[in-house]
């Protein structure tokens, strides 16, 4: 379902209450968040950049780039989703009954990292395809597309996640969808695996009696936009004359 007729921006309007999007997961990117709140819950481009730290030029970008996504059957199906999510949750934010299959189906910050760890090394392995039939709950990971071995199976929601988070792209489109391994996927794998890697580390018993503790970003800080949003907050630049100039 598009959302082609985005509503007028009107700097005097407020946002009704309980229609914006921070009821989605975590995970959910910052873009899709300012989709779902302008699109979705009607918020004007000036309230929803205002609450972004950006410019309503900027959302109205990402506005028209994830319409532009919504080709990708996966991807049309998960904003179809959270869209329900918003729509249905009232001014106490009180989740009726009829939106619970919407809510039950969007997964939690754990599990979409415990599933990346598992699927997206699986789809670094050769020619790896994730296959997902229209209507189907299941999603499968095929050695190629000329062998058909299936090396993996996950739900059409981490698939969907998957998507969101541009970790896979579609290469064939049709009842049955292909979709193939992201540089943005793989930079996300290497990323989990190093983090678990570096947390497993300090945790074995030689470390103990170092007591040590993350303090940078720190372990609150477990999704990618997470750790952005922890690096835009303690990065910075530094002049720092070095040299001598004739």
């Amino acid at each position: 379902m598009r959302h082609d007729t985005v509503p007028a921006d009107d700097p005097t309007s407020t946002p009704p209450e309980g229609r914006d999007a921070t009821g989605v997961p975590d995970w959910v990117p910052q873009a899709t968040r300012a989709y779902l709140a302008h699109a979705c819950a009607g918020q004007p481009l000036r309230h929803v950049a205002s609450a972004h730290g950006c410019a309503p030029s900027t959302v109205l970008r990402q506005v028209r780039r994830i319409e532009a996504r919504r080709d990708d059957p996966l991807f049309d199906d998960m904003m179809d989703d959270l869209a329900a999510w918003i729509a249905h949750e009232d001014a106490d934010g009180v989740m009726p009954m009829s939106a619970m299959p919407q809510r039950a189906a969007l997964i939690d910050d754990q599990t979409l990292e415990m599933e990346a760890r598992r699927i997206l090394r699986r789809l670094c392995e050769g020619e790896a395809v994730l296959v997902v039939g229209q209507g189907m709950d299941q999603a499968v990971v095929l050695r190629s597309e000329t062998d058909p071995t299936r090396i993996a199976t996950l739900s059409r929601a981490v698939a969907q996640a998957f998507v969101l988070k541009e970790w896979i792209g579609c290469h064939r489109a049709g009842r049955v969808t292909r979709y193939r391994i992201t540089d943005a996927g793989r930079a996300a794998l290497r990323r989990l695996l190093s983090d678990k890697l570096a947390r497993k580390i300090a945790a074995q018993p030689a470390f103990t009696r170092f007591d040590p503790s993350e303090h940078v970003p720190g372990i609150a800080f477990q999704t990618d936009d997470d750790l952005v949003r922890a690096a835009g907050a303690v990065g910075t630049t530094i002049f720092h004359p070095v040299g001598t100039c004739r």
